[in-house]
C-alpha cells in the first residue's frame, strides 16, 4: 500500500483477493470432475466439492497438524483395504490389458501436466504455505 498508494494499494489487493477466488474455484472444480469422473460416478459433483470445501474449512479452523496427526491414523486403514481389495482381484487381472498405457511414452503426459498457467496459479498458493512459520 504504502508503494502504490492508498487506492491503488487497495485496488491491487482486491484483485489478489479475486485471483485467489478465481484459482480455489478452478482447482475444486477440477478436483470434483476428476473425483466423479474416476471414482464416483453416481455422486453428484456439488457434493464431492462441498466435501472438499468442508476438510479445507476443517484444516483451516484446527491447523494442518491436525489433519496430519488424522492422516496418520488412517492411511494404515486405507493401505490395508486397498491390499484386501488387490488380493481379491489378482485372479481376474489380465497383463494384456495394460499394455496401450503409455503408447506414445511418458512424454504426452508431462507436457498435458505441465502447462504454464498452473505454474504460475499454484506457485502462488504455495507461498501461503512456505510464509508459515
Amino acid at each position: 500500500m504504502d508503494i502504490a498508494g492508498p487506492f491503488f494499494g487497495k485496488f491491487i489487493g482486491l484483485l489478489l483477493l479475486f485471483f485467489y477466488f478465481h484459482v480455489t474455484a478452478i482447482i475444486i472444480r477440477e478436483y470434483g470432475e476428476f473425483v466423479v469422473g474416476n471414482f464416483l460416478f453416481r455422486t453428484p459433483i456439488d457434493f464431492v466439492m462441498g466435501a472438499m470445501v468442508f476438510v479445507c474449512a476443517v484444516a483451516v479452523r484446527s491447523g494442518i497438524a491436525v489433519l496430519g496427526r488424522l492422516a496418520q491414523i488412517l492411511v494404515p486403514v486405507v493401505i490395508l483395504l486397498l491390499t484386501i481389495i488387490v488380493i481379491l482381484v489378482f485372479p481376474d487381472i489380465e497383463l494384456e490389458n495394460m499394455f496401450p498405457m503409455f503408447e506414445n511414452g511418458l512424454l504426452p503426459s508431462i507436457m498435458g501436466a505441465a502447462t504454464p498457467q498452473s505454474w504460475f496459479s499454484e506457485c502462488f498458493l504455495m507461498a501461503f504455505l512456505l510464509a508459515c512459520h
